[in-house]
């Protein structure tokens, strides 16, 4: 126990001075702008409502001369991003959020900042377009977030002119206004060979855009199109062989063929929640055997017929279902996994609970053994007590009282009278 009480003390000096550590790390700014560390961000600024952006970085000018581990500007007018803005800052991740943002110098991340920086998040605000100055000079960038912009159309040659071209892993444009147009040309994506992460939630899609990923077939492992006008998967339209987490939630999907997912064989999450597919072929599941997680709520199915999962999936499939329309006969699952697993598991309980009452049974007829021998010895011992001071005191017969729970019978104290010395004939001569 002490060294349990030792080791929980311990760890909890450790996390205080882990803590303290982290905090000191982050200089002494002033106001819009607070230190909030963390210990994945042992140096994090946030600035709210700072006016504008000259103000903001003014209030954190203690923090120049060391490594900034994470900037963010929140709810601030700055529609423009002068050059040498951050002249002097080294930050790894710069977000700015609904900042109004329409335009950003070419000479905007001068300084340190053009190694320094490896995540941009610009989400929220007015461009219209992929950026086509300041951040092209970048050069180590890995993620890029334009989501809820204005951006209705990619360019064949947008991201051409990155310097990061050839690092960028992600890269988020949910929330615009792209359509099919937007992305008919093969060549949009096709500078970024690393691409692993795509997200193209909520835009104006009406089909799944092969032709534009054609480029990144082999390196894409997540790919969202959530939220679109997708209304069918066309067999090969999805060819993806490294593809872990597909997002098709909320189109308006009315069937899926089982062979539509042939070209992701390494699928481990499908999202299908919000579609229009009242049931689906047991066969689909054929082709993605490394499933772990499916979501196909709310969705018109009633129910789920007992071969829905005919083809089995691994043993952690997990299945997130909601819908409006609950079975009316809910149809349990079958098959000879699920059957002999819930036989093994009915076996278990069943010996389980036998055992149980077997030890209950022994221990109660243990326990009434013994207290029976206990009484019977005390019995005995009043007796031999009893017998012992009639024979000192020469006391008359004494009567037992009959215990009703005893089985051993009274014992008689009828003993002969006793005599004295001159009771007895004199036999002595002299």
């Amino acid at each position: 126990m002490l060294r349990q009480v030792r080791a929980m003390f311990l760890v909890l000096l450790a996390s205080l001075a882990s803590t303290t550590f982290v905090a000191a790390q982050c200089p002494a700014i002033s106001g819009p702008c607070r230190c909030a560390p963390s210990i994945y961000e042992p140096v994090a600024i946030i600035c709210e409502n700072a006016g504008s952006l000259s103000n903001a970085l003014q209030a954190i000018q203690p923090a120049r001369d060391i490594s900034i581990d994470s900037l963010t500007i929140l709810d601030t007018a700055i529609p423009n991003i002068p050059a040498n803005a951050f002249v002097g800052f080294t930050i790894l991740r710069l977000v700015l959020n609904r900042n109004t943002l329409q335009s950003i110098d070419d000479q905007a991340f001068n300084g340190p900042l053009i190694d320094s920086l490896v995540e941009l998040d610009l989400n929220d605000n007015n461009l219209g377009q992929i950026p086509q100055t300041g951040l092209t000079r970048l050069r180590n960038l890995r993620k890029l977030y334009l989501n809820r912009n204005r951006i209705n159309t990619l360019a064949s040659n947008a991201f051409a002119g990155y310097e990061s071209k050839d690092l960028l892993i992600k890269l988020s444009l949910a929330g615009n206004r792209l359509t099919d147009q937007s992305l008919t040309d093969t060549a949009v994506f096709r500078p970024l060979r690393l691409l692993q992460e795509l997200s193209l939630e909520t835009n104006a899609l009406t089909a799944i855009p092969s032709a534009a990923l054609v480029n990144q077939r082999g390196t894409l492992t997540n790919l969202n199109l959530g939220l679109n006008n997708i209304n069918e998967v066309p067999v090969g339209a999805l060819d993806f062989p490294n593809l872990t987490s597909l997002s098709l939630e909320f189109n308006g999907i009315t069937v899926i063929p089982p062979q539509a997912f042939q070209g992701v064989p390494n699928l481990q999450y499908l999202y299908l929640t919000g579609n229009k597919f009242p049931s689906w072929a047991p066969e689909m599941f054929r082709y993605i055997t490394q499933l772990r997680t499916l979501g196909i709520g709310e969705t018109p199915i009633s129910v789920i017929p007992n071969n829905a999962f005919m083809v089995s999936v691994r043993d952690f499939f997990r299945i997130v279902f909601s819908s409006s329309f609950p079975n009316e006969e809910p149809q349990p699952l079958t098959g000879k996994a699920l059957s002999l697993v819930g036989w093994i598991i009915l076996a278990i309980i069943m010996t389980i609970l036998l055992i149980s009452i077997c030890l209950l049974a022994m221990v109660r007829y243990g326990m009434s053994h013994r207290r029976k021998k206990q009484k019977d010895q005390e019995i005995e011992d009043d007796a031999r007590m009893m017998s012992s001071a009639a024979s000192v005191y020469g006391v008359g017969p004494v009567s037992v009282i009959e215990r009703p729970y005893s089985t051993v019978p009274p014992v008689s104290l009828d003993l002969p009278a006793a005599h004295t010395l001159d009771d007895r004939a004199s036999n002595y001569f002299y």
